[in-house]
């Protein structure tokens, strides 16, 4: 009988686990749309281009349907237009995400900056900040712009 119970309670705590690191998971991923959304905002000038870019990488990099993502992009929206500062965003993101994968925000970041064909200067002083508070060096900073300015000029 104490078996089963300690089965029962060990289940419940396993479940109440895997639910709250699915939770940061989702929190750490709309500080990440809202952080982009915050760099097509940055020149005050929103683009469609902008936009679309956001929803296909949260798309590609959170796996969501078409639906889904929409939802997903107007929830981090009003989060970034309530937010105060970039270090509420940050902060989650540093508690979930690797090195790699905050490397990786911050080239998606360049590619919703470049977006709209053109890089304004309030959009790399805004992905220049993130960076900093992602504890993204300067040296991968700027390979990150790097890489994406390329892989534009390629296509």
């Amino acid at each position: 009988m104490f078996a089963k119970l300690k089965q029962i309670l060990t289940q419940q705590d396993e479940k109440s686990h895997e639910n709250s690191a699915n939770n940061q998971q989702r929190q750490a991923d709309l500080a990440a749309v809202a952080l982009m959304i915050a760099v097509s905002n940055a020149d005050h000038q929103v683009d469609q281009r902008e936009v679309d870019s956001i929803l296909k990488i949260a798309s590609e990099t959170i796996k969501l349907s078409d639906e889904d993502v929409q939802t997903f992009f107007n929830e981090a929206e009003r989060q970034a237009d309530a937010s105060i500062s970039y270090y509420e965003f940050t902060d989650v993101i540093n508690r979930i995400y690797g090195k790699a994968k905050r490397f990786g925000l911050i080239e998606n970041m360049w590619r919703v900056a470049y977006a709209d064909g053109e890089l304004d200067k309030y959009e790399d002083s805004t992905i220049r900040k993130v960076a900093e508070l992602l504890y993204v060096s300067h040296a991968n900073f700027i390979k990150a712009k790097h890489i994406v300015s390329t892989d534009l000029n390629q296509t």
